[in-house]
């Protein structure tokens, strides 16, 4: 999959109004102000892409460093203050499983028919699976591993 074909997937994340929208809803967001989720989200993004952010002072550089002018700049405290709310983490999260379920649908093949009734699939490899020594005589084969 190219960076290409995931576009029109991915679009919906960056949208300043679905953004605005969700980070009301999770709470994040009460009144639009200097950090808005947009451009929040975006600089997290091209911050974290970098491989060297160390701390939230790098986030908060590279905020200030995407922001059109010196007035849309935010100080360190306000940023801190947005990042550490507990809204902001259910904010990213929603967004990180919106992303998932858009580049996911397109990658795996639909489940067999069989499997529709099924809300949910668990499965299990065997290495912990320990049978109760009064059936060990009725399952050899699973008593034996």
């Amino acid at each position: 999959m190219t960076i290409i074909s995931t576009e029109p997937q991915l679009m919906p994340f960056f949208s300043d109004a679905f953004l605005e929208k969700t980070a009301r809803k999770c709470g994040f967001m009460e009144r639009l102000r200097n950090i808005g989720p947009q451009s929040l989200v975006l600089s997290l993004i091209a911050a974290l892409s970098k491989g060297n952010c160390t701390s939230i002072a790098d986030l908060h550089r590279q905020f200030n460093g995407m922001c059109l002018s010196e007035k849309h700049t935010v100080a360190y405290k306000p940023f801190h203050n947005q990042l550490r709310k507990s809204a902001f983490a259910d904010f990213m999260k929603t967004r990180v499983t919106f992303a998932m379920v858009q580049l996911i649908e397109n990658v795996l093949p639909p489940l067999p028919k069989k499997f529709e009734q099924f809300d949910d699939i668990l499965l299990q490899d065997g290495s912990s699976f320990n049978v109760h020594p009064d059936l060990a005589g009725f399952f050899p084969v699973a008593s034996a591993h």
